[in-house]
């Protein structure tokens, strides 16, 4: 399967193509960044027993965590760690939820082992897509959507995209034939125009308090991107081999 036929547009960080559409991806900058999960004390990506521990030693006053950590020893987000603390924590390791943090208009995607790539048979195929084993160690999150022309023109200040608001361009107009343009995906960016806009956007929320420190806004990777479309499905799509008419917005081109 290629990204291209399982997402909107495939973006390689190796050249400045013009993208019609852009995933946007959050995750620590650095393997020393903050851990991903509340109450992943010692940055393995799950909650263990030797986290509880360290919760433990915290509550009790004999190994108090450093500052970085105690906001993900805040389990409830009370501003305090606790008992209940203690009682959350423990729920996670019995394996009754994790706990991450929540950033509207995101998706965690948990850390995980699939197969990239094609089989030979698979129609319309590229010939590079070979069948090969990816695990991702890391989890991040993911956009629910592409970003939108609304959410680009709010961070960089211009909306460069050709599909806006009035009559299709092969009726003598100059973009699609949408009323609604703030809530389609951005189109005509490069891969630069993308990654500016992924660092602008984490200066502001990093300055607004919305995300922790050490974490950006990125353009996923392809094995990234194939992962988190595949939803755990091996078809060319995640709903099955074809696409079609009525299907994902198929052939409706304006909707």
């Amino acid at each position: 399967m290629n990204a291209t036929r399982n997402c909107s547009c495939q973006v390689h960080s190796t050249c400045s193509l013009l993208c019609s559409l852009f995933l946007l991806l959050l995750t620590a900058g650095s393997l020393s960044a903050l851990p991903l999960l509340l109450g992943d004390l010692d940055g393995d990506n799950q909650p263990t027993i030797l986290d509880l521990v360290r919760l433990i030693g915290h509550v009790n006053g004999v190994s108090p965590l450093g500052g970085d950590l105690v906001p993900y020893g805040d389990l409830n987000r009370d501003g305090r760690i606790d008992q209940s603390d203690l009682d959350l924590l423990q729920e996670a390791i019995l394996g009754r939820g994790l706990l991450q943090p929540r950033f509207p208009g995101l998706v965690y995607i948990p850390p995980g082992t699939f197969t990239m790539g094609s089989p030979a048979s698979e129609a319309e195929r590229f010939p590079d897509e070979r069948l090969h084993q990816v695990t991702l160690t890391r989890g991040f999150w993911m956009g629910m959507g592409e970003v939108t022309q609304g959410e680009y023109l709010e961070v960089v200040g211009i909306n460069p995209s050709h599909f806006r608001n009035g009559t299709a361009s092969y009726q003598g107009g100059s973009g699609g034939g949408v009323t609604n343009e703030l809530r389609h995906p951005v189109e005509g960016v490069s891969w630069l125009d993308a990654t500016n806009y992924c660092g602008r956007r984490t200066q502001r929320e990093l300055e607004a308090g919305r995300i922790p420190g050490g974490y950006a806004y990125r353009l996923p990777t392809e094995a990234e991107w194939e992962y988190a479309c595949r939803g755990g499905t091996t078809s060319a799509f995640h709903y099955g081999p074809a696409l079609g008419p009525g299907m994902a917005n198929g052939w409706t081109l304006y909707a």
